[in-house]
């Protein structure tokens, strides 16, 4: 957390990668991905999740999953190295494709030193700190 926080003071542009399976995670999620974008995050989501926002009023760019051979997919936005969090919660029940995507956005997380949430409880604790360190922030912008 505290990599991100230095990294977050440094940029003005925040981008958050949200892929967040079974509904009740998306609702459980949405208070939190609120105050992200009172933040001044720019999301990108995987096709459900975005479909998710945009119900909610909360604009994303949709990314495809790897395995669709989409563009633009996961993949192709990872490698642009431009993601400051990823909130990634998987389905209760994976395909053996959504499973090796999850295991693609864990890899490039670590090697990229990007924190990656996998559940509401770390969410909730990262938010609330970033909502301390960058509220100042955003009312200045």
């Amino acid at each position: 957390i505290y990599t991100l926080q230095m990294r977050l003071a440094q940029s003005k542009e925040r981008f958050a990668l949200l892929t967040i399976g079974e509904d009740k995670n998306k609702k459980k999620f949405l208070p939190l991905i609120e105050k992200l974008d009172k933040l001044g995050f720019h999301f990108f989501a995987t096709e459900h999740t975005h479909q998710f926002l945009v119900k909610h009023k909360i604009k994303s760019v949709m990314l495809h999953k790897m395995y669709e051979d989409s563009y633009p997919s996961l993949e192709d936005v990872l490698r642009q190295n431009l993601f400051d969090l990823i909130i990634n919660v998987p389905y209760d029940k994976q395909t053996t494709e959504s499973a090796r995507d999850q295991e693609v956005i864990r890899e490039w997380s670590v090697k990229n030193d990007i924190p990656l949430v996998p559940d509401f409880a770390t969410a909730e604790r990262l938010v609330k700190k970033l909502e301390k360190r960058l509220v100042v922030r955003v009312k200045k912008a």
